[in-house]
């Protein structure tokens, strides 16, 4: 499930551009707006991550009043933060370097007032939004275009955020982990079937009175009923040494094994020892 402040920001960067009343200058502030509250975020909730990109680079973070400061004084160029490509740093340093393109338009084309450093500065967002900049038509051709890239790169900052703090931010190594866990809980379900499969091997019902599954269950509950708290202590754990750790079936309770026995029927082995039980075989 999402996190709601992502759903709340992207919906709020969607009415930026598409869906809010009014001018243009109502949009592009929207998505001013949202730009300088990514880098904020970022830089709150992923200090370490873009610490380390500036280690990679051999910048002592430690020595900057700011994140932001290596870019604005010039010290890293759009041409060379394009071959940065951590996954935090790179969409980081893409909106900071189009926040500084479109300060650097502003004031070459539009306005000879006071430079501030910083693009996202109280005093700079003033003068970009002044009202009579969106009926001068080198604003509009030299500045506005700039918001696309801008609202881009917020969007990969925003994805970011949405991942919990300790998840790798990388979608391939978030997958890879994915399939370990999925793996780790079938071998589990396997482990389980097979203690079940030693647990009915031993139990001779000579008579073979039980008419079905849920018969046989029923009967032999109290086996069943040992063979999942076996199981479950030893969640957590690896079987062999080096294996894969049990996952599987921490809030099964003896009353959902008949669904399993069912399922675990598909098995021919485990068919036919529920079989040598039953009043009528199972013909999987």
């Amino acid at each position: 499930m999402q996190d709601s402040r992502f759903e709340e920001d992207l919906r709020l960067m969607a009415y930026a551009m598409y869906d809010s009343p009014g001018s243009l200058q109502v949009k592009l502030q929207a998505i001013w707006k949202q730009s300088a509250n990514c880098i904020h975020q970022i830089e709150e909730k992923r200090p370490t991550d873009l610490q380390k990109a500036y280690r990679k680079i051999g910048i002592n973070p430690k020595e900057l009043k700011n994140f932001k400061e290596p870019f604005i004084n010039g010290q890293i160029s759009e041409e060379y933060s394009k071959n940065i490509k951590d996954i935090v740093f790179y969409p980081y340093a893409g909106l900071i370097i189009t926040a500084l393109r479109i300060k650097k338009n502003y004031y070459n084309t539009i306005s000879s007032k006071e430079n501030y450093p910083d693009p996202f500065s109280e005093e700079f967002r003033l003068q970009l939004f002044l009202k009579e900049n969106f009926i001068n038509s080198n604003f509009i051709n030299q500045v506005v275009p700039e918001f696309f890239p801008l609202q881009l790169h917020s969007y990969s900052l925003l994805r970011i955020l949405q991942i919990k703090k300790g998840v790798p931010v990388s979608e391939e190594i978030r997958s890879k982990r994915a399939l370990t866990a999925v793996a780790s809980r079938h071998y589990g379900e396997e482990v389980l079937m097979n203690e079940t499969l030693k647990a009915i091997s031993k139990i001779q019902d000579v008579n073979k009175n039980n008419t079905s599954i849920d018969d046989f269950f029923k009967k032999h509950r109290k086996i069943f009923d040992q063979v999942l708290r076996d199981y479950q202590d030893i969640l957590g754990s690896p079987v062999v040494k080096g294996g894969p750790t049990l996952e599987f079936g921490e809030k099964l309770v003896t009353d959902d094994l008949p669904k399993y026995l069912k399922k675990w029927c598909n098995d021919k082995q485990f068919r036919s020892a529920l079989n040598n039980n039953l009043e009528t075989e199972i013909t999987n």
